[in-house]
Formats: C-alpha cells, sequence, structure tokens
C-alpha cells in the first residue's frame, strides 16, 4: 500500500489500538500499523502470532462457505436462502453479513455468485498452503 492509499477490511480487526492524534490538524487521518500480512500469493510477512486467530476463523468461514454451497448444490435457492440466514459462530456470522447484505440488496442468484467467487479465492489460498 502506497502513503495516501485506501484500505478496506472485510470484518472488524478484533484488536484496535486507539491513541490520541499527533497532529493539530482538523483533516481526518488514520495510521495502520501492520503487524502481519499475508500475501495473495500466500507468502507472509511480520509476526505469525498476530495471525493466529485470524487463520482460525478463515478455516471455520471456509468450511460454512463450503456447507452453504453444498445446501444450494444439493437443496436448491430455497433452502440456500434460509440456510445463510442461520447464526452460529460470531467470527462466522460477521463474515456472513456480507452474503446476506447481497442478499437483501441484490436477491439470492447474485449471492450465489458472491459466495463461488468468496470459495474460488479461499481454494487459491488453500492451494498456496494457507487457510
Amino acid at each position: 500500500m502506497k502513503a495516501g492509499g485506501t484500505i478496506s477490511f472485510s470484518e472488524n480487526p478484533s484488536s484496535v489500538e486507539v491513541s490520541k492524534a499527533t497532529s493539530n490538524s482538523d483533516e481526518p487521518s488514520c495510521e495502520v500499523i501492520a503487524r502481519w500480512v499475508q500475501f495473495e500469493d500466500g507468502s507472509t510477512w511480520g509476526d505469525i502470532t498476530y495471525a493466529d486467530e485470524l487463520l482460525r476463523n478463515r478455516a471455520a468461514i471456509w468450511n460454512r462457505l463450503k456447507q452453504l454451497d453444498e445446501t444450494y448444490r444439493n437443496q436448491g435457492r430455497e433452502q440456500f436462502a434460509l440456510e445463510l440466514q442461520k447464526q452460529g459462530q460470531t467470527e462466522v456470522d460477521g463474515y456472513l453479513g456480507h452474503l446476506r447484505s447481497v442478499q437483501v440488496r441484490q436477491g439470492t442468484e447474485a449471492t450465489i455468485n458472491e459466495l463461488e467467487g468468496h470459495l474460488t479465492f479461499a481454494a487459491a489460498r488453500h492451494v498456496a498452503g494457507t487457510p
């Protein structure tokens, strides 16, 4: 990321440190310190202890995404839509909130397409050796 660039999070970070502003400017600003990063090719940088929880959550999310895909393929769109609304683990639900939002805004077909994109991305990561 370049200075002045934009970053977005798919979920709220599990720990956020807030400190007082170091500038007298009225302009909004944010300072981000990267402690651990995983790159698209699967390589990583930083202290793996910061990633432990993330990697555990990622495995649980991937399992839930695969379950949703199986429900769609075996039981159809309506059952998929019902299954998506079921609440479970907090970490997984936080991630699934995105799919639920797509379903409300764009419908079940768009949500299934989004699910397939998530599964493709997760499978590529898995092949690279990380959950």
